[in-house]
């Protein structure tokens, strides 16, 4: 480990919530999951879209009024639907955009843009037996379009290079599926080394990510299931995680699926020089 590495504690809090934390440093919270409260006030919330289950646990802890101030990164559509939601008049929205670098009390953190899959599967059969599947459970789908209506403007979709020192975590949030190009993945991973690179996956994704993976200049690639609740909910199939893992190790990955409320610490394995173009201070 090199005098500027610094070893990262990541725990994954369920749907696509997850905490980075480093020495000495206030903890990142990305997407917080809606039922799930954020136990450290202070800390910096990262939000990669405006979907309703990576928005709202952002939002019921921003309404709260005892409580510390907080700084939120995200796209300017989602920091609008926010600020005037809050009720701590000392909090700091962040407005960024892919190709951004700042720093933020201690952290680095890289943006990069990605494309979100579309509900429906391609093709007519397919999304017709989809879209079946969802109508067989009205309530919830119109649950699911209501807090569409109510909350911000999905897009831009953003994901965040984020470290401490050398190396660091890239979240691709659920950028990274079967539609995705290698190009797409290589200018998102970018030229910093990284030590873990996190995504959501879904059971029709598993054939794809292991040949898009194979290469990647990664020291783990840790994989979730964003939407298992909302699959659940709807009898959708849910990820085999074991065969995931075991398809991405084949592969030459050491890769993990991590469950709700586990925690790994990222050793710092990067061997390449880090590059730092001028990133803004806030």
């Amino acid at each position: 480990m090199s005098a500027d590495s610094v070893a990262l504690e990541l725990s994954y809090r369920g749907w696509s919530g997850f905490e980075v934390r480093a020495p000495g440093r206030t903890s990142l919270l990305i997407d917080p999951a809606p039922d799930r409260a954020i136990a450290d006030e202070r800390a910096i919330i990262l939000l990669t879209h405006g979907h309703p289950e990576h928005v709202a646990g952002a939002l019921a802890h921003l309404r709260q009024r005892s409580r510390a101030p907080v700084t939120v990164i995200a796209s300017g559509p989602i920091c609008r639907y926010l600020e005037p939601r809050a009720a701590g008049r000392e909090d700091r929205f962040l407005r960024v955009a892919a190709r951004d670098r700042l720093e933020v009390l201690g952290w680095r953190v890289r943006v990069f843009g990605w494309t979100h899959m579309s509900l429906l599967p391609s093709g007519m059969l397919p999304a017709a037996r989809y879209l079946a599947t969802l109508l067989r459970h009205p309530r919830g789908l119109a649950r699911m379009a209501w807090n569409d209506l109510r909350g911000p403007a999905h897009a831009p979709m953003l994901g965040y290079h984020v470290n401490a020192g050398a190396g660091g975590v890239v979240y691709y949030g659920e950028g990274l599926h079967r539609l995705t190009s290698r190009r797409a993945l290589e200018e998102a991973l970018g030229p910093d080394p990284i030590d873990a690179l996190v995504f959501g996956a879904e059971p029709e994704d598993v054939d794809a990510l292991p040949a898009l993976l194979a290469g990647c200049e990664v020291g783990r690639a840790i994989a979730f299931e964003p939407h298992r609740p909302w699959r659940a909910d709807f009898g959708l199939p849910q990820l085999d995680a074991e065969d995931l893992v075991s398809r991405l190790s084949a592969g030459g990955l050491d890769a993990l699926a991590m469950r709700a409320d586990q925690t790994v610490t990222v050793a710092a394995t990067a061997a390449r020089e880090l590059r730092r173009p001028d990133a803004r201070s806030v």
